[in-house]
């Protein structure tokens, strides 16, 4: 940095806890931002919900308050509604489809993301989501009158637990995330990540799994417009080549660890945790219902008619082997 060259500090924020595996992750790349724009270019994070739940950040970015996050689909849904396309239930069904997508769309929502005024670089995994419960789910049924965990403020996961109360009678509890283990007495079940969920300490109160994920989740860096403006010219492209580069590795470290969280789940199973399967015609039923009470439901709320039959059209020649 030349001597008359001002240091651009962005102030960044993340529910992350400090010392979490994505935290370090996140600590590298800014370090080396800082590196390679000679001191120019200086990331400021606030870790550990410091600034808030997801839906605060993202109101703060929106202000003006902060100028970057790293959010998972729930954030990300207040300032580029369309990217929460890619979480709906049963929509992408394994890692092969996400990758493809993820190549087919990355440069889109960069378009759309513009449109609200935000930068965007590309998706990391968190991974896939699962079904967790304190007693046995073998069926949809079972589901009756149990209470369920809904992050508090994620439109989605909200809309997603007004389909199961009416559908199954399952009782939402919404809670900010960072609530939940103080809560965990009284709540029958949850959806998250097994890695996720046993990185917060979930893990000890559920035993049962059931095998075929609920949906894929994200997560992804963003930036305000007005404030990746300020950062140099010269130095904008390093910027956005540092932070695509530490995406892919966080998408790495989230799929290595997803593979051993498994192993440690499968070991646990001496101990009593259990994975469950649904029959085919339960998922088949779960399948049609979250397709018609929530993907159809959602469009032009969340995203355009246009994204969604675009991705399915996408999705159905890819399970067909027409594009690959």
């Amino acid at each position: 940095m030349s001597a008359d060259q001002k240091e651009i500090v962005l102030k960044c924020a993340t529910i992350a806890p400090e010392g979490f595996l994505w935290a370090e992750v996140i600590k590298k790349f800014s370090s080396e931002i800082q590196e390679k724009t000679s001191g120019a270019v200086r990331m400021e994070w606030y870790f550990s919900s410091i600034a808030g739940d997801e839906p605060e950040i993202a109101k703060k970015i929106k202000e003006g308050n902060l100028d970057c996050a790293w959010l998972t689909g729930n954030g990300l849904s207040y300032i580029i509604p369309p990217v929460r396309i890619l979480e709906l239930p049963f929509f992408l069904k394994n890692i092969k489809e996400v990758d493809f997508i993820r190549k087919k769309v990355e440069k889109l929502f960069q378009i759309l993301a513009s449109d609200y005024g935000m930068k965007f670089f590309g998706f990391s995994d968190i991974g896939f989501v699962y079904i967790f419960s304190k007693e046995p789910v073998r069926g949809l049924s079972d589901l009756r009158g149990k209470v369920m965990w809904v992050w508090d403020g994620d439109y989605l996961g909200e809309f997603i637990g007004k389909v199961v109360q009416e559908e199954f009678q399952v009782k939402p509890f919404r809670l900010p995330i960072q609530n939940v283990k103080a809560n965990l007495d009284h709540i029958h079940v949850v959806w998250e990540t097994p890695y996720v969920l046993i990185m917060l300490g979930w893990d000890t109160s559920f035993r049962y799994i059931l095998s075929h994920p609920l949906k894929f989740s994200f997560a992804a860096p963003v930036v305000s417009q007005k404030s990746f403006s300020k950062i140099p010219t010269n130095y904008q492209k390093i910027f956005e080549d540092v932070l695509r580069k530490y995406i892919d590795v966080l998408t790495d470290i989230n799929r290595e660890s997803e593979v051993k969280i498994f192993e440690i789940i499968l070991f646990y199973r001496k101990m009593g945790i259990k994975m469950i399967d649904f029959t085919p015609t339960e998922v088949k039923e779960a399948e049609n219902i979250f397709r018609e009470k929530v993907w159809v439901a959602l469009k032009d709320k969340v995203y355009p008619s246009w994204l969604l039959a675009e991705l399915l059209t996408m999705i159905h020649m890819f399970r067909t082997g027409e594009v690959r």
